[in-house]
């Protein structure tokens, strides 16, 4: 049997190996909360204040569409004033390339590239944000859209792959393909405040990732019956001559 962390991921592995659907299951993950301490001095640091900025946690692999992201927010930033964009995460080797484009695209002075940052730091990132943007082209899962909604932040989010199936209806979703899609993802996010119906959709949707769901515990019944399995399998007959290595 293949546990898959995701219906999408089920789906896609099912189709591309010809694997039968009825020995393929999904068990979402179980998201444990990392955030529980916040360091608030990062906010001083990177110059950012409560609630006047979006932030996009995810290192910068092609994948995860920071290009389009910056276009469409070049777009928003020659309108509105106000808000910045904060981008966790790691350039990898590309800090040199994003330094000129976003001189190129007149938003150097909104864009935050922080580089690392520490869980205490993220912490604080996320619960001051407005909100999340997350345009990533493709993803098994999604573990920050989740995070958003235990920390009740609005979220604009790809439409694409596991996203829409990991969120909830009261998240914005878009086409991350097109610049002017993830604008009115941004304009969502700039315009709106999280209300006690999103809050409550998310409580709602986040029943099904909590620690001591079933689906934890069926993980557990299946690595048990594995183990058991195993441990009652014969050992195959050894070949003439066989020594042990610990002999």
């Amino acid at each position: 049997r293949v546990v898959c962390i995701s219906d999408y991921t089920k789906n896609t592995f099912c189709e591309k190996y010809g694997y039968p659907e009825d020995r393929a299951q999904t068990i979402y993950i179980a998201i444990q909360n990392r955030f529980e301490r916040a360091d608030d001095r990062v906010l001083e640091r990177l110059n950012i204040k409560n609630n006047q900025y979006i932030v996009y946690p995810a290192n910068f692999w092609e994948h995860k569409n920071h290009k389009l992201l910056l276009n469409a927010f070049a777009m928003y930033a020659t309108e509105n004033k106000e808000m910045k964009l904060v981008l966790t995460g790691n350039p990898l080797t590309q800090s040199e390339y994003y330094d000129s484009l976003l001189k190129a695209m007149k938003i150097s002075g909104r864009t935050v590239i922080t580089g690392y940052v520490t869980n205490e730091e993220l912490y604080s990132i996320l619960k001051n944000a407005k909100g999340l943007i997350y345009p990533s082209l493709f993803e098994g899962f999604g573990i920050p859209i989740v995070e958003a909604m235990h920390l009740n932040k609005l979220i604009a989010c790809s439409n694409l792959t596991s996203l829409p199936e990991i969120g909830c209806s009261a998240i914005c979703y878009f086409d991350p393909k097109k610049p002017d899609e993830i604008l009115r993802g941004i304009e969502f996010l700039a315009k709106n405040e999280v209300t006690d119906e999103v809050r409550k959709e998310y409580a709602e949707k986040l029943k099904e990732y909590d620690t001591n769901s079933g689906n934890v515990n069926l993980i557990l019944r299946l690595a048990f019956s594995l183990s058991f399995n195993l441990s009652n399998t014969s050992a195959p007959d050894q070949p003439s001559g066989y020594i042990p290595v610990n002999s």
